[in-house]
């Protein structure tokens, strides 16, 4: 077997493999007397099928594979041992005059070389690099955010700040039945969102109605006051 390569400009070679019988022959030969054996041919005992009459019928086929199969793995061999970077696939050039009868084969592969070209990094501005250290804090919120996402839930009885509730919207006009499921801590931000517009009196009710836990609804109740008296300063 010969490998030759010729280039024809900066970006494009040509790979020419030529193959000569001696490299495929054994293993054509074996596999040859693989199918002798296993040739199941009436009028002869299986395992007893000439020679001839094997090769006769299965012969160019299987030489045929096996020089494909020789050619795919030169040419890789090839690309790796000389280490050329080529963008795509190899390109098999066409040959209308081929002969499968010839003494030796000649394949032409067109390749496209990858360009060669040198990346000033330089930064034209200086760039801060912050190291972040993770501290115990972060690492522990970090957990009980795992904690939150892949644990495992189960009811309670009084619901505290982080508790998750279920709720169903129903709109039978709609045909609306949906059930979602939130965090109260959600759902107080957003009673807190409320209170520039509605009545805090009402806001309040509906977080004691929604609250079990007693201390955790006068902690709100005076932080929705302190919001109240900011926002009618602003006014």
């Amino acid at each position: 077997m010969n490998i030759t390569k010729q280039n024809s400009d900066a970006l494009n070679a040509v790979v020419k493999i030529e193959i000569v019988a001696e490299d495929y022959q054994a293993k054509v030969s074996g596999l040859l007397e693989d199918y002798r054996k296993k040739a199941d041919i009436p009028g002869f005992r299986k395992g007893h099928v000439p020679m001839g009459m094997i090769k006769k019928q299965y012969g160019k086929s299987i030489m045929i594979d096996e020089v494909n199969k020789l050619i795919q793995a030169s040419l890789n061999k090839y690309l790796t041992d000389e280490k050329l970077e080529i963008l795509g696939n190899p390109i098999p050039r066409m040959q209308e005059d081929f002969n499968w009868e010839a003494e030796v084969f000649s394949f032409e592969f067109e390749l496209g070389l990858a360009p060669k070209f040198d990346v000033n990094l330089n930064a034209k501005k200086e760039v801060t690099q912050y190291n972040i250290i993770a501290t115990e804090e972060l690492i522990d919120k970090e957990v009980e955010n795992i904690q939150a996402r892949y644990g495992t839930e189960s009811p309670t009885e009084v619901a505290t700040a982080t508790s998750n509730v279920t709720g169903t919207f129903v709109n039978q006009e709609k045909e609306i039945d949906n059930a979602m499921l939130f965090q109260i801590l959600h759902i107080l931000l957003l009673l807190l969102l409320l209170t520039i517009v509605f009545h805090p009196l009402l806001l309040t009710i509906s977080l004691r109605n929604l609250l079990v836990n007693q201390t955790l609804y006068f902690q709100l109740s005076i932080l929705l006051q302190r919001l109240i008296i900011v926002d009618l300063l602003v006014d």
